[in-house]
């Protein structure tokens, strides 16, 4: 009985109350005489009453905890989308970004000839790191957009290439840093590096916002959801190679 009694009025606490007001007023008009000198006194001796201060962890328990049952105040979208954002900014570069080895790259001397536009098509980026002579120099970012009308087989990437080059961050850097990043230039693409300063991917605006809302943002032409797993799998082969090699040795 008395488990059922507490759980009816915590969840009905507001509507409970707002009908019992003038019950509370008449005890406060009665108790008042008592309850105000006592107050004073206890302020007094103990100093004022400490605002109540609650760690990130304990808001991400009150939060699951308002997400459970059938009368839950948040629906399961708002309590993920609510814990991927207290959660992303504990949360580094290296984490989301797309890794080297999967990336689509072009060299500024590349001939932008049907061929490969073709390919660039087939590949569906919005967005296309140009680098100079060898990969680890990425010297600007290439919008399909700016694509629109080039019909000539002489133009190369660089000839069409946009000065605005990609902002450049540590793979050891937290998201929320490199949000303010985004924001501040105006741009949606960051180089990433090690703490070497060897170049080992990519990181957009739209990585951040997966991270936040915890779902993997697939558009139609997306071959694969998750490009991290895609580069572990990829990893393999070559790892299962290198161990062979060193068996071989011995």
């Amino acid at each position: 009985m008395g488990n059922f009694t507490t759980g009816f009025f915590s969840r009905h606490a507001l509507t409970l109350g707002s009908k019992t007001v003038w019950l509370v007023k008449i005890f406060i008009f009665l108790m008042y005489p008592i309850a105000y000198p006592l107050s004073l006194a206890l302020d007094k001796l103990l100093g004022e009453e400490l605002q109540t201060l609650w760690s990130k962890k304990e808001i991400k328990e009150i939060i699951k905890d308002h997400g459970k049952g059938k009368d839950a105040d948040l629906d399961k979208d708002e309590e993920r989308i609510l814990l991927g954002a207290l959660s992303f900014s504990e949360t580094t570069v290296k984490k989301i970004m797309t890794p080297k080895t999967v990336l689509y790259t072009l060299d500024k001397n590349t001939i932008l000839d049907k061929s490969k536009l073709l390919e660039i098509r087939d590949k569906g980026f919005t967005r296309i790191p140009i680098y100079d002579s060898k990969e680890d120099n990425i010297i600007g970012t290439l919008n399909a957009k700016d694509l629109i009308g080039v019909f000539t087989e002489t133009n190369t990437v660089g000839d069409i290439l946009t000065n605005k080059k990609p902002i450049a961050v540590n793979d050891a850097m937290l998201l929320d840093n490199l949000m303010n990043h985004f924001i501040k230039a105006k741009i949606h693409i960051a180089t990433v590096y090690d703490s070497f300063g060897t170049f080992t991917g990519i990181a957009t605006l739209e990585d951040v916002i997966e991270e936040i809302i915890r779902l993997e943002i697939v558009d139609e032409l997306d071959e694969t959801d998750d490009m991290q797993q895609l580069a572990s799998e990829l990893a393999i082969p070559d790892i299962l190679k290198e161990w062979q090699l060193v068996f071989e040795v011995f």
